[in-house]
């Protein structure tokens, strides 16, 4: 669990899923991810219970992720079954995650770029990678998955 002396970028180094809680709310966890919840919460005006809470939503959101999701081995479901499992389990997340990730990205490159320009290579990788992969996406779900069903 988390607690509000826990710093900023511990938390997101550990629970990937609370960046976007951070983000947000505007808190900034990489110059200043030295910070406390609690100071991060008190500098953007965010109830500390509050924040502390959509922080625990996150986390325990990332947990049920594929809960009720058909857990059989996927060589033995029905074609629809795993079109559906493969959209659901692993499309779902990418659909979310890929666009987050950029943003950061860019964010980041944009931010210290300047001093390192690897950085700025990253965040072209990750966007060459993000359209790439969605475009991928989109393309199962609408020539090969209708094909296969």
């Amino acid at each position: 669990m988390i607690s509000q002396t826990q710093s900023v970028a511990s938390v997101v180094l550990d629970h990937s899923e609370c960046a976007e809680v951070f983000t947000r709310h505007r808190i900034d966890f990489c110059c200043h991810g030295s910070q406390s919840i609690e100071e991060a919460a008190r500098k953007r005006e965010v109830p500390i219970d509050t924040l502390l809470s959509e922080l625990r939503h996150a986390m325990d959101a990332r947990k049920k992720v594929g809960k009720g999701l058909p857990v059989a081995d996927p060589r033995t479901l029905s074609t629809p079954r795993l079109v559906a499992h493969i959209i659901a389990r692993h499309h779902e997340y990418l659909r979310h995650a890929l666009p987050f990730v950029q943003g950061l990205a860019v964010k980041v490159a944009r931010v210290h770029g300047d001093h390192h320009p690897r950085l700025c290579e990253l965040s072209s990788a990750v966007g060459t990678l993000t359209e790439t992969l969605l475009a991928h996406l989109d393309q199962e779900e609408e020539t090969l998955f209708p094909l296969l069903l």
